[in-house]
C-alpha cells in the first residue's frame, strides 16, 4: 500500500513543484521526507492498535498492574515496532530507488 502512495506523492510534487524527475536533490529529500512520515504514521498507527487489543483482549489491566507500569511497556513495545516498521522501510527505500532509478547516498 506504501508504495503507490509513495509514486502518487512522487507524482504530484514534480507536478505542482515542476520539478523534473532527473533532478537529484529534491528526489533525496522527498525519499527521506517520505521515510520520516512512514515512520511516524507506521509507529502512530502500531500504538493505537496494540492499546485497541489489548483492551479486547483484556489484559490491559495486567499491564496497568505491571511492575514495570504501562508507559514502559508502551516505549518498549514502540520500540521494537519502529525498528521493525525502520527494516520494512528500508527494504522498500531500495526497491523503490532500483525502480526510480534514485542512487542511495546516505552518510551516518
Amino acid at each position: 500500500m506504501s508504495i503507490p502512495i509513495f509514486i502518487l506523492l512522487f507524482y504530484i510534487a514534480t507536478v505542482v513543484g515542476g520539478y523534473s524527475v532527473g533532478e537529484r536533490i529534491n528526489t533525496h529529500i522527498f525519499s527521506y521526507g517520505y521515510v520520516l512520515w512512514m515512520l511516524c504514521i507506521s509507529l502512530y498507527s502500531e500504538m493505537a492498535t496494540q492499546i485497541i487489543s489489548d483492551c479486547n483482549i483484556g489484559c490491559i489491566e495486567q499491564i496497568m498492574l505491571s511492575k514495570y507500569g504501562f508507559s514502559k511497556i508502551l516505549y518498549i513495545r514502540a520500540i521494537s515496532s519502529m525498528i521493525f516498521n525502520l527494516i520494512n522501510i528500508i527494504i522498500i527505500m531500495i526497491l523503490l530507488s532500483v525502480v526510480l532509478e534514485i542512487p542511495l547516498r546516505i552518510n551516518i
